[in-house]
């Protein structure tokens, strides 16, 4: 068996790509990359496959439905699918918040707006926020009068926050706080938390890392 040893130019060219490889973005999609088209993968708080529902959101309500984050990641777009419309005119807005002793606390992201109008699925792109581990709460809130429905992720697919009494068999899935929409988000969760226990609203996530 004869081996045949690469030359030292090779040797140099491989080096050199492997260099430039490193330098590269990392972008967590490029395994699904066929050419030059990338499928993107969406996430959302479910931790585990369910069938999907949908839920009828309520104007002048802040809801904060928790999310946790294992490693360090680079969140670039959120959004919702609106499967039934508010009021002409209405919007939603949508912001992260980090936690403190479980609960919502600072104000992390406010990604911005979607139509409230639009029976859809829309995104916010653009949000380019880091997200070091922790728990954290995906938070929404719209002025429209008629309730917006979204779709929703079974309860048993994401985090319990703890049981509603004593030894109780009825998890908590989400907290609500009745505030008054002002197209902003407050700088730190404001008012008293009601744990709700109910299917929960899916917000869609695009990470780069």
């Amino acid at each position: 068996v004869t081996t045949i040893a690469p030359s030292q130019n090779a040797v140099f060219d491989a080096l050199a790509l492997k260099a430039t490889i490193a330098q590269l973005p990392y972008d967590i999609s490029y395994y699904k990359k066929t050419g030059a088209a990338t499928f993107k993968q969406y996430y959302t708080q479910a931790l585990n496959a369910s069938a999907f529902s949908t839920f009828g959101t309520a104007r002048n309500t802040s809801y904060y439905f928790p999310y946790i984050v294992s490693k360090t990641t680079t969140i670039e777009e959120i959004g919702m699918h609106l499967t039934g419309a508010g009021t002409a005119g209405s919007v939603l807005i949508i912001g992260i918040y980090d936690s403190l002793d479980m609960l919502p606390n600072n104000l992390v992201l406010n990604a911005g707006t979607i139509l409230g109008d639009s029976a859809t699925a829309q995104l916010i792109t653009g949000v380019n926020t880091i997200l070091t581990p922790g728990l954290y709460y995906l938070y929404i809130n719209h002025n429209s009068v008629a309730n917006i429905t979204v779709r929703a992720l079974s309860g048993s697919a994401v985090i319990n926050l703890g049981h509603t009494s004593s030894l109780g068999t009825t998890s908590i899935t989400f907290f609500t706080v009745g505030q008054i929409y002002s197209g902003t988000l407050p700088t730190t969760a404001l008012g008293t938390l009601v744990p709700t226990s109910s299917v929960v609203p899916a917000l869609y996530m695009y990470f780069s890392s």
